[in-house]
């Protein structure tokens, strides 16, 4: 019987790890998402700002 018990735990302890390596995968899975999402709005602010630079410097130019 203390097998049997010990073997029941050892598969609930098993079942558990996997399910924790999974949860942990989709956290990294979504991190390097999220990472990479803020690299687009960090390209697109910088391309904002220098069309921006751009225009203000044109503007300026032209009305000298």
């Amino acid at each position: 019987m203390n097998n049997i018990s010990n073997n029941i735990s050892t598969a609930s302890l098993v079942d558990e790890t996997n399910r924790l390596l999974l949860e942990i995968s989709n956290l990294k899975k979504q991190l390097n998402y999220e990472r990479n999402q803020h690299k687009h709005w960090e390209e697109l602010a910088m391309i904002f700002h220098d069309a921006l630079w751009s225009e203000l410097k044109s503007t300026r130019d032209s009305n000298r």
